[in-house]
């Protein structure tokens, strides 16, 4: 009897054999690991995004809180702007960048600034608008919308997209007010009430998003 064992060509044929299993097994494991690795990315940058996001809400909070207050004691927003809201102090130590006269935001390729808004027709400046700039995703848009922006009884995207209004007044945020000399000024009919609902989002948060789009979240003086 042959022993098989001994045979070089049956030696040969079972080493192929166990190799190929071998590299079978290697690419499922390396399947396994890529499938891994890519669920632990989208999941981290899931969770850093909505970390940002929480984090901005509660600077849109706090900082709206200060300017409504500080310049309602005044009694509007005249020659206000991102430079002089860092020095009357109305914007978070922590939030203020190291030039000093900026404000740091924690969305990525995002910038904010303060400037005047009016909501009352002949009562120029009685409203304080924060103002962020930059290009948002589809998604990031619409949860800016909901979790950031939805704090403000006022929101405007770009020059003319209300995708919020609590009361019936116009709205006019003041042009060229702040650093970047962005200008915003809508004018809806008095009388008007916009809810902010999937299709209000749906027309601020375009699939193609808008380079340089700028999201006003607009808050009447008084606390």
């Amino acid at each position: 009897m042959k022993n098989n064992a001994l045979n070089p060509s049956h030696t040969a044929a079972r080493w192929r054999a166990q190799r190929g299993v071998t590299a079978i097994e290697l690419i499922i494991v390396l399947a396994v690991i890529g499938a891994i690795i890519a669920a632990v990315a989208t999941t981290a940058q899931g969770l850093f995004r909505s970390s940002s996001l929480t984090n901005e809400a509660q600077f849109v909070a706090q900082t709206q809180a200060r300017l409504r207050g500080f310049y309602g004691a005044i009694g509007n927003t005249t020659g206000l702007n991102t430079t002089v809201a860092v020095a009357s102090g109305t914007i978070p130590q922590d939030r203020i960048n190291a030039t000093g006269v900026d404000i740091d935001s924690r969305l990525t390729g995002m910038t904010i600034d303060v400037a005047p808004a009016q909501l009352n027709a002949g009562a120029a400046n009685d409203a304080v608008a924060i103002q962020y700039q930059g290009t948002m995703t589809q998604a990031l848009c619409s949860e800016f919308m909901t979790k950031v922006a939805n704090a403000a009884p006022f929101i405007v995207v770009g020059a003319n997209t209300v995708v919020k209004r609590d009361i019936a007044l116009p709205i006019n945020i003041a042009a060229g007010s702040n650093p970047n000399n962005v200008t915003v000024a809508v004018a809806v009919a008095t009388g008007v009430v916009v809810p902010m609902t999937q299709a209000t989002i749906s027309n601020a948060c375009p699939a193609a998003a808008v380079a340089g789009q700028t999201f006003s979240l607009v808050f009447p003086l008084g606390s």
